[in-house]
């Protein structure tokens, strides 16, 4: 028989142990975050995220999201930038840029990429820069492109088969264990549009083009990755990809600038902040855009408890509701973390 007594031990264990964690939470320091180089490789890294980025075509080849240790990037599609002047990969894809160390601070660290075009090539004297800079906290960073005109003539970004497509950057990853997982989202105005599409092209001018796990038991800490347009202009249209093949597993999506003709010691920039994380609201609230995760959670049925569900069982339940609940989530992590390393071959 559960009596007032007993009931009044577990109200004061529940208190305690909310008092608990609020005190740990306030009174964590964040440690400043890294970047450091290695030969070919550099690493961004803070609390949340450790980032791997490649001089062979400037690219980020590991993304790993610290609280389930999980690298969301595939080896069969890597984010890359392109300038489709020429034929898809394209010459910044394949070839090898300049890396360095950017500024750094106790609030951010950063690396700098850059290439330029030889003479002879289609796109000659064009010098395509990114600094990537990432910071204390959050599952992100923020990548500012320069393209400068170096050389004595026009240059002009425009794509053979879309004279209006100019330089695009695109995200490509992979969080569920099929192509049916992984959904897409973007948002141009006030309008968000979740899909599926491959081969196809939404034009407008858009906020954001995410890709989040549709996975009915997906995990809301490994959750979501994109692009978002921090300058909102300049984005011609949305490429969105998917693969079809049991043996290749990803979902892209790539940000298509407007063409635009450089002249000679001119340059152009474009601002992209990449992020790739959990399905939180205040994280996505902060650093994506207001409204996602709304948008997500009530179009896609989730089974399962989800993090913040566990506030409202706290409320009807005693401490052993509360340890069953917790024990439910680590066990769900742990069995999705292991079917995306089985598919992944991690």
């Amino acid at each position: 028989m559960v009596t007032n007594r007993h009931k009044s031990a577990c109200l004061v264990a529940l208190i305690l142990l909310a008092f608990l964690v609020f005190s740990a939470n306030v009174g964590k320091v964040h440690a400043a975050p890294k970047a450091t180089i290695s030969g070919d490789k550099a690493i961004l890294e803070n609390d949340e995220v450790k980032i791997t980025i490649d001089r062979k075509g400037g690219r980020i080849v590991s993304w790993v999201v610290k609280s389930v240790g999980m690298d969301i990037i595939t080896r069969e599609r890597y984010p890359y930038e392109w300038c489709p002047n020429e034929p898809w990969p394209g010459t910044l894809f394949k070839s090898y840029w300049e890396l360095s160390k950017g500024p750094t601070s106790p609030l951010w660290a950063s690396v700098n990429l850059s290439f330029t075009f030889p003479s002879g090539t289609m796109l000659a004297g064009l010098k395509v820069s990114k600094g990537i800079t990432i910071y204390t906290t959050g599952y992100y960073v923020d990548v500012y492109y320069y393209l400068e005109n170096t050389g004595d003539k026009p240059v002009t970004i425009s794509a053979t088969w879309d004279p209006k497509v100019g330089f695009s950057v695109e995200w490509a990853c992979m969080f569920g264990a099929s192509t049916d997982d992984d959904k897409m989202v973007i948002k141009m105005g006030d309008v968000f549009t979740i899909t599926k599409l491959s081969w196809q092209r939404a034009y407008g001018c858009a906020d954001i083009a995410m890709l989040f796990d549709n996975d009915t038991y997906t995990d809301p800490e490994t959750g979501v990755a994109g692009l978002v347009n921090l300058e909102k202009k300049g984005i011609y249209a949305v490429w969105m990809e998917y693969s079809i093949s049991a043996y290749s597993i990803w979902t892209s999506i790539r940000f298509e600038f407007e063409s635009t003709t450089i002249p000679p010691g001119k340059s152009v920039r474009y601002a992209v902040r990449i992020y790739g994380g959990p399905i939180d609201k205040t994280e996505l609230d902060n650093y994506v855009c207001e409204g996602l995760y709304e948008r997500i959670c009530t179009k896609v049925v989730r089974a399962g408890i989800r993090p913040e569900e566990v506030t409202f069982y706290t409320s009807v339940s005693t401490c052993l509701g509360l340890a069953l609940a917790g024990g439910l989530l680590a066990l769900r992590r742990k069995l999705k973390l292991a079917k995306h390393r089985k598919v992944k071959g991690l």
